[in-house]
């Protein structure tokens, strides 16, 4: 089961060094994809590289801009596309993500597009939800309910498993929970038994949390 830390816009080299050294003899290990800011990437040793996000641009005259060709040339080999915050403070839409995510694939890798409802109390259309995206090949899907992240708030296990489940159905890809993932309520999310892994935000700078979950998931 795979467990996908996105840093965010945290972390440092000591940071890296220091989780590293915490969890390498967890077992389970092997299944961290770690998502640090792109300057910290190339410090990963031993963990497999993840980005948190990816240009819209191939390489070319667009200052700032980090393209999925050098995200594959220092190792990268998972992308966060279309995380809500991208969404909401860059008005990501989804023909920006469907882009960056074949530029992705084009290039080797696998690309991770975020997909949740804004709120608890909207009726969910799962199928309108994923739409965009199922012509995409090699790609797989985190489920993050946007009310969930940074709330201590988590959908019912029922509910969880009917969005996993429609997805799959649906697509037929590895489907991820993201919301709010910690090392308290990760016993009753595990009871979600179509979930393929987790993605976890901010909490995941913690080794210990993620050491403690590991050792739950891979018990």
């Amino acid at each position: 089961m795979h467990i996908i830390c996105n840093w965010k816009a945290h972390g440092s080299i000591e940071s890296i060094e220091y989780f590293a050294s915490q969890i390498e003899a967890t077992p389970g290990f092997e299944k961290i994809i770690l998502c640090p800011p792109f300057p910290y990437i190339p410090c990963l040793k031993g963990i497999t590289k993840g980005a948190q996000d990816v240009s819209f641009y191939q390489p070319g005259s667009y200052t700032g801009e980090v393209t999925a060709s050098m995200l594959k040339d220092i190792g990268v080999q998972y992308v966060l596309i279309g995380h809500s915050e991208r969404r909401r403070y860059h008005q990501e839409i989804d023909e920006v993500i469907v882009q960056k995510a074949q530029h992705v694939i084009d290039q080797g890798m696998t690309a991770i597009i975020c997909v949740g409802e804004q709120n608890p109390d909207s009726s969910i259309d799962i199928k309108k939800l994923i739409k965009p995206y199922e012509h995409l090949k090699k790609v797989w899907i985190a489920y993050e309910p946007e009310w969930a992240i940074g709330t201590q708030h988590t959908p019912t296990v029922s509910h969880i498993d009917h969005v996993v489940s429609t997805i799959k159905s649906e697509m037929g890809t590895v489907v991820l929970y993201g919301g709010s993932v910690n090392d308290t309520n990760i016993d009753t999310l595990m009871n979600a038994h179509t979930i393929d892994g987790f993605l976890i935000g901010k909490a995941s700078l913690d080794p210990i949390m993620i050491k403690k979950i590991l050792k739950k998931v891979h018990a």
